[in-house]
């Protein structure tokens, strides 16, 4: 790669073989990078540098190795050639400022009893997140091993804006930490409980401040899932911890009550009391620790929905349905309307279609409408239902609003119902046009002779309005027409249309339609 001798170590690299592998404008982009402090989390292990390099976007995580004797880079930037200027900033921050990087192989010298370089340090790692590196650092056993080691963690989890941009390292990053809290706080390391709810504590203030706090949903709420994942032994846990996780249900915190909820319970030695805690945050805890039907018609229903949100995202379908259909005994019709709508969904979700359709007919029958007719009507057809199906809900067709009986004699080509509708809709309506060019399944003189006045009505009474609405009937009649095979019957209708209104063809709405081809 323009290097004349390969090299056998970086200390060999130097300042001119950098100069003939980049171009001048390159390097100067490094030189800025650099010079603007934008290199952090520099590493040095064997044959590999790495660092942190904060770009336009968010932090990139770059790497230059020896491979062979020559220099391979990755980067996390979308830039696809072979160095990019994170890599060049790398690089000559390694030629420039060696001594700031950090030497993977003294690590664990460095940080023998020094607990303030061990956070030091854990920040930088943390930083560039490179998940063998922090390996080196503490270990892959129980943090509690290293004294202030879950302390030093959560405190290298910096969340400033450019931390937040990548939901996917964010969720790396999370998890990683996450876990080797929890061991640690299993272990009964003294500030390891602390040291999780204080980054929970800011995680939650950074979800609130973001601008697309849905990105950083996700990640957030895997996080504390980790930690109540495990229990404190009961000599860690205490009226100091309990009133910490107290303070982390705060109203702007609500879409992560669940999670919290759960974390609380696993942690706090048992569910607050009324002095303690009071509104949705007590009735999430309470529906946690004890969902039965009781417990379900008793929490208002922001609560329930809260939990049967949080059992959807936990991967427990199975209490979901449960706890659906405890919900079902609450006394607010449109309550138990939505909660038969999600108890449909999570059936179709396992493609149980048979128990999906029951409780798609409980509310349709309750309200008619052309949503839920679409869906009824699907689902009945996968099953192989739709006869009885269909017996149970035409008469409420019937008896439905216009959209959804138009939406029925649409998708069955009923002639009944398609005559009635077509009527009701009138001729200055051109959503009449699918529905009497339906109508040709059954009756095509009909259908034909239907929309052919309707067209010639409008004609007749000029205007913009009325030659778009004429549009869209011949253009009915013409698919009719080509339905059927009545190609030559086509053009004399078309060849009568321009007889009778012959300046019309010149109109863009209506020329395509009805203009003579050519040598006619």
């Amino acid at each position: 790669m323009g290097i004349e001798n390969f090299l056998l170590c970086w200390d060999e690299f130097t300042t001119a073989d950098l100069v003939a592998l980049v171009p001048e404008p390159l390097l100067e982009r490094g030189r800025d990078y650099l010079r603007r402090g934008l290199v952090a989390a520099r590493l040095y292990g064997g044959d590999t540098l790495a660092a942190s390099v904060l770009g336009s976007a968010g932090w990139y995580t770059v790497r230059a190795e020896l491979r062979h004797g020559q220099i391979a880079i990755t980067c996390t930037c979308p830039y696809q050639g072979d160095f990019c200027k994170h890599a060049v900033a790398l690089l000559l921050a390694w030629l420039t400022e060696r001594k700031t990087f950090l030497d993977l192989a003294r690590v664990p010298l460095i940080v023998e009893g020094d607990a303030d370089r061990l956070r030091g340090l854990c920040r930088a790692l943390a930083l560039a997140a490179p998940q063998a590196a922090m390996a080196l650092l503490i270990g892959d056993g129980a943090p509690a091993e290293r004294k202030g080691t879950a302390a030093a963690l959560a405190d290298a989890f910096r969340l400033g804006p450019y931390a937040l941009r990548d939901a996917a390292v964010l969720a790396e990053r999370l998890a990683w930490v996450g876990d080797r809290l929890a061991t640690a706080v299993a272990a009964g390391e003294a500030e390891a409980a602390k040291a999780a709810c204080d980054l929970a504590e800011r995680l939650l203030v950074a979800w609130g401040e973001a601008s697309c706090p849905e990105r950083l949903g996700p990640p957030i709420a895997d996080y504390l899932r980790r930690l109540a994942a495990v229990k404190p032994p009961a000599a860690s846990a205490g009226p100091v911890l309990r009133s910490r996780l107290l303070g982390l249900f705060r109203r702007e915190a609500l879409p992560f009550f669940g999670e919290l909820g759960l974390l609380f319970l696993s942690w706090g030695g048992g569910p607050p009391g009324p002095a303690e805690l009071g509104g949705t945050a007590a009735e999430v805890i309470a529906l946690l620790d004890n969902p039965t039907a009781e417990t379900a018609k008793s929490v208002g229903f922001e609560s329930f929905l809260l939990v049967l949100e949080g059992y959807r995202r936990w991967g427990r379908p199975e209490a979901a349905v449960a706890l659906a259909k405890a919900g079902l005994r609450r006394s607010g019709e449109d309550e138990r309307y939505f909660l038969r709508e999600r108890l449909a969904a999570y059936h179709l979700a396992r493609d149980e279609r048979r128990q999906a359709l029951a409780y798609l007919l409980a509310n349709f029958r309750l309200r008619p409408t052309e949503e839920g007719w679409k869906t009824i009507r699907r689902t009945a057809v996968a099953a192989g239902e739709w006869p009885r199906i269909k017996k149970e809900v035409w008469p409420l067709v019937h008896r439905g609003d216009l959209a959804l009986k138009m939406a029925a004699a649409l998708d069955e080509k009923d002639p009944g119902l398609l005559r009635e509708v077509g009527e009701q809709l009138g001729g200055d309506d051109p959503r009449a046009a699918p529905v009497w060019a339906a109508l040709a399944a059954s009756a095509p003189e009909e259908a034909l002779a239907r929309l052919l006045a309707l067209a010639r009505e409008q004609l007749l009474r000029g205007g913009y309005r009325a030659r778009r609405a004429a549009s869209a009937f011949l253009r009915a009649a013409a698919k009719v027409c080509g339905a059927m095979g009545w190609e030559e019957r086509w053009e004399e209708i078309r060849q009568g249309l321009r007889e009778e209104f012959g300046p019309l063809v010149r109109w863009p709405e209506l020329g395509a339609l009805l203009a003579a081809r050519e040598g006619d």
